[in-house]
């Protein structure tokens, strides 16, 4: 099975998830780095599941990442074409986008570790997630929920933080992915959006044990699992 990886940032990749399935063969990654200018694949017939990361950028920002516009094109195809897609922060505010949502300034930043909880009880999501999981966050924007989308989490900070549409495309507004170094890097590369306020966490503060890190990277796994065409 081929999991096909859209980068927005050289420190934005699918950290834990490419540890996770690294050494199982029956899985590989390929990867388009759109920051590096790559053209996206001509076909999606092969991909198993496409897997969209976040980035610093806005959905809104084509003068300034011109490929972001071939980026939405691309997804919308490979949505009528029926591809299974995870999105991850900008990738679940891409997804959304394309989907019919709308993607705005939220009234405040979220960033460091705060909870989300499960806003469902159906199945099969209420085994898959759990009633309220501590999450990294790292966004300034939020989307609505397009037409035909299930919600499936929210924090105090921000109503959505995932949903599921047509159990096709998952879009998470939080970080599940994330590793010590991945964190590192977003603190040394988005300095900038560190600013006091309330939900907002320092560096220092965003150092949690692994066993944490350990928790929010199964459960990423697993999703990813879920989504992947059986058997997986």
């Amino acid at each position: 099975m081929r999991i096909h990886v859209l980068q927005h940032a050289a420190f934005e990749g699918p950290a834990s998830i490419a540890t996770a399935f690294a050494h199982n063969p029956a899985v590989t990654f390929t990867f388009t780095h759109l920051y590096q200018g790559e053209v996206l694949p001509s076909s999606t017939s092969d991909m198993s599941l496409i897997l969209i990361m976040g980035g610093p950028m806005s959905v809104h920002d084509e003068v300034l990442y011109p490929w972001l516009k071939a980026e939405k094109q691309w997804l919308a195809q490979a949505v009528n074409d029926g591809c299974r897609i995870v999105g991850l922060c900008l990738g679940a505010q891409l997804i959304a986008e394309v989907l019919g949502g709308a993607v705005t300034k939220h009234t405040q930043k979220e960033i460091g570790w705060f909870p989300v909880v499960r806003m469902t009880d159906e199945s099969p999501w209420t085994q898959l997630l759990p009633p309220s999981l501590l999450a990294f966050h790292w966004h300034g924007e939020t989307c609505s929920l397009p037409p035909d989308a299930q919600p499936l989490l929210r924090s105090e900070a921000c109503a959505n933080q995932a949903f599921i549409w047509k159990n096709q495309v998952l879009a998470l507004q939080c970080h599940l992915e994330m590793t010590a170094d991945s964190i590192a890097a977003l603190c040394h590369h988005c300095s900038d959006d560190l600013v006091a306020d309330t939900w907002v966490q320092q560096p220092e503060s965003m150092q949690v044990s692994h066993e944490q890190l350990a928790v929010a990277s199964s459960l990423m796994v697993g999703l990813i699992h879920y989504m992947l065409p059986r058997p997986c």
